[in-house]
């Protein structure tokens, strides 16, 4: 069973020239997370897809490596990053979403840190971040158990 979390509403009202993401002639983005699962296993992998959604009226240009246009981190409780699948090597792009428009990226992560070993026991947050101009933009956390 696929969980839908909206994780994110980022405002780009000073990128972009409005005072509210959602008013008339503004421009945001949202930021979703479906997951499929919340606790993540010995052994077993945890499948991401982020989307993110342009929810003004006016195009945003997403502009970095075209393998992390949207890409997801992981934090300790204490506050560390342990984990992000923001390690690219493909070409800087740059892609526009029209209003109502939305791009996916899906990630399968087994609980390992950027260093290949798997986390310990314990709750960690999970954020997707996307990158508006080539800005990183991070939605608030949501927490995931690792068994």
């Amino acid at each position: 069973m696929r969980r839908m979390i909206l994780i994110a509403m980022v405002a780009l009202a000073s990128l972009l020239g409005s005072c509210d993401p959602l008013a008339p002639g503004g421009s945001g983005v949202e930021l979703y997370l479906e997951l499929d699962k919340t606790t993540l296993p010995v052994g077993e992998t945890m499948t991401i897809l982020a989307r993110a959604r342009n929810v003004g009226v006016k195009t945003i240009t997403l502009a970095g490596p075209r393998d992390c246009l949207i890409y997801f981190e992981v934090f300790a409780s204490g506050g560390a990053k342990v984990y992000t699948s923001d390690v690219c090597s493909g070409p800087m792009v740059t892609e526009e979403l029209q209003p109502d428009e939305e791009k996916p990226q899906v990630f399968v992560w087994d609980g390992s840190s950027n260093s290949g070993i798997r986390l310990g026991t314990g709750i960690y947050m999970l954020r997707a971040v996307v990158r508006v101009q080539n800005d990183p933009y991070a939605g608030p956390g949501v927490n995931i158990r690792i068994e």
